[in-house]
């Protein structure tokens, strides 16, 4: 079996790679083929990620957080391809939904040796003139959304505080703004 494991290097104040390593040491331990990568940037890593699921690999697993792990997503909507996740980020907020503790490489790289799978929905989004964005967990929008925005945008300060901090900036601008939702069913019946 040839695992990918994805790898994003600043999560986590910067131990996600520490995560990643350990995590890969394990899948080898059982025989596993684990490749790590990491792009520079998002685009790059992206680009990484396309070239090694179109030369196979047989899984694709994520060191890093939401936001790492809704890179993969965005590659893997369209492939077979498992994704597993080793959570190193700042919010780990699907692989605590999928019960995948925080700091345990070794847990998570045995989830994957064991094949534990599991089926879950695979939101997409449009906006207009904009790429659909594919989601696994939580749609946010409005105040939740410009919050994230920011926090993703800041240097400092690393890790959750930076949450906080964007919440009092983001407060301080609120204001109300209009949008419409479209909710498209599997059978491709439309709701507004």
């Amino acid at each position: 079996m040839n695992v990918t494991v994805l790898v994003n290097p600043a999560a986590r104040a910067g131990t996600g790679g520490t995560i990643a390593t350990r995590a890969a040491e394990r899948l080898r331990e059982h025989g596993i083929r684990a490749t790590l990568i990491s792009g520079g940037s998002a685009v790059e890593s992206t680009e990484l990620l396309r070239e090694a699921v179109r030369l196979g690999t047989d899984a694709v697993a994520v060191a890093g957080g939401d936001g790492t792990v809704s890179l993969a997503m965005q590659v893997l909507a369209h492939s077979t391809t498992p994704l597993g996740i080793i959570p190193a980020g700042t919010g780990n907020d699907l692989a605590d939904m999928l019960g995948i503790r925080e700091l345990h490489p070794d847990e998570a790289a045995d989830a994957i040796v064991g094949g534990l799978t599991r089926d879950i929905d695979l939101a997409r989004i449009s906006r207009h003139g904009e790429p659909e964005v594919y989601f696994g967990s939580v749609l946010a929008s409005g105040f939740d959304s410009r919050v994230n925005d920011r926090a993703n945008r800041m240097r400092w300060p690393r890790g959750s505080s930076r949450y906080t901090i964007a919440i009092l900036r983001e407060l301080v601008g609120l204001r109300s703004f209009a949008y419409e939702i479209e909710l498209t069913d599997a059978a491709g019946s439309v709701t507004r």
